[in-house]
């Protein structure tokens, strides 16, 4: 992530306070790939790109004229990672640490954005949020849920409807659990009879 401006021949044609980019993938001009390559987080660099490296001969009309130069203020403020695509794992993100002191330093510096853990009561109900059936309603941007869909409220609600209604289906007789019952033993031992009968006749 970068903040950047830039200007063509003095004029100025972009600028971001928080531009995403990724760094080898072909989609900004070489010579910002290559400036952004040689930076590291929280660096400010001013860097000038010919026309070779930028947009060339043809340039953009009417925002960027034919052979412009292009000049660049650029900071980077965060990095994601690698990200992967076609390129080779070193290539697609140049920033990223890749010395075992950089990585042990990325490491312990997100170490240190995390919040602490929880204890006690806190972490038992920072725990039950995380299981699936009282975190499904959780907003993202972490703000209190209207209270006819939080889990402890809608949930119980739901069982107490199912069962008054199974109640109440049942006790005005719309369904039964009645049925009819026929004397197996009875059936069984007269068609034995009848087949006896017929042997012996």
């Amino acid at each position: 992530m970068v903040r950047y401006k830039g200007q063509a021949d003095d004029v100025l044609f972009g600028a971001s306070d928080s531009m995403i980019v990724t760094v080898g993938e072909g989609s900004m001009i070489a010579g910002w790939d290559a400036a952004l390559r040689t930076m590291r987080l929280g660096e400010r660099a001013e860097f000038t790109v010919a026309p070779k490296y930028g947009y060339g001969a043809a340039g953009i009309p009417p925002v960027i004229a034919p052979s412009a130069t292009l000049d660049f203020q650029v900071e980077i403020l965060d990095y994601k990672g690698n990200m992967l695509t076609d390129a080779t794992l070193a290539d697609s993100s140049p920033l990223t640490p890749r010395t075992p002191t950089a990585i042990k330093a990325e490491f312990e510096r997100r170490q240190m954005e995390k919040a602490p853990e929880k204890e006690g009561l806190e972490g038992f109900v920072d725990w039950a949020k995380s299981i699936y059936v009282f975190g499904f309603f959780e907003g993202s941007t972490g703000e209190a849920l209207p209270w006819y869909l939080r889990p402890l409220i809608t949930f119980p609600t739901m069982f107490a409807i199912v069962g008054v209604t199974f109640y109440v289906v049942l006790s005005t007789g719309s369904v039964t659990l009645e049925r009819e019952v026929v004397d197996m033993d009875r059936e069984l031992l007269s068609s034995a009879m009848i087949g006896l009968l017929g042997q012996l006749s």
